[in-house]
């Protein structure tokens, strides 16, 4: 029941249903039924979800292959490697034949693989270096499994570096730093204590003095090197 005021001053009364619910309603509600809608009909926003593979549409990428980024071997990650390059065996003959250059490098070559990177004059150099560590290992009292791990971690470095053209020196030592702290602590089975601290130091030394630098000319010497040729032509030439 309702009241109105009316000119004369007289109210009258009309007959009205209270008002129970007040919606408000936007322009992106959607007027339809009480049924209830699925998100994407109900919603005012756009929900697309598409996922499309263009290697499946159109098939890979096609790069021409530059030699100058070529990676020419696998790539190494710093591990144990006690009696893994040199076994207990060839432990035994390298101490047998320690003042032998000629039998402990013949034994150490047997072991290089035959690719690009130990072929010809590469395995001759490897070889001389090797000779190098291996008569200061031996000098300064390092054990056969110490010799053999360090000998192993040099062949894995020495691999390291050539694998790639833009190999950096601080990658190469971060390699040979971390693969000399695996084995200088008891934590098996990841990690052994072959190597003391003192010797830890001084194989690091040896390192930073035998290889690291020679380590420009080493890549120089056994990697491929390209050279960039630009031709210009000028118009007269042309004509």
């Amino acid at each position: 029941m309702s009241e109105t005021l009316c000119g004369c001053g007289e109210r009258k009364k009309y007959d009205s249903e209270p008002i129970e619910e007040v919606h408000r309603v936007f322009l992106s509600d959607t007027v339809i039924s009480d049924r209830i809608l699925p998100p994407k009909t109900s919603s005012s926003e756009p929900d697309f979800h598409y996922v499309a593979d263009y290697d499946e549409l159109c098939g890979p990428w096609i790069f021409p292959k530059n030699p100058a980024i070529q990676i020419y071997d696998e790539v190494l990650a710093p591990k144990l490697c006690t009696w893994e390059f040199l076994s207990r065996e060839d432990m035994k003959f390298l101490q047998q034949n320690q003042q032998e250059k000629e039998a402990i490098l013949s034994l150490i070559g047997n072991k290089l693989p035959e690719n690009l990177l130990f072929g010809g004059k590469n395995r001759h150099i490897f070889l001389h270096l090797v000779w190098e560590v291996f008569q200061f290992v031996r000098d300064n009292g390092f054990t056969e499994k110490g010799i053999s791990v360090f000998l192993g971690l040099f062949y894995k470095t020495h691999r390291f570096f050539l694998s790639h053209a833009r190999r950096t020196i601080e990658e190469t030592y971060k390699f040979f730093y971390d693969g000399i702290l695996l084995h200088s602590v008891l934590h098996p089975p990841d990690k052994d204590e072959v190597l003391t601290p003192s010797e830890c130091k001084l194989l690091l030394d040896l390192f930073h003095s035998t290889y690291m630098q020679q380590m420009m000319l080493i890549r120089f010497v056994c990697l491929p090197n390209y050279n960039l040729v630009l031709k210009l032509k000028n118009s007269q030439e042309e004509q």
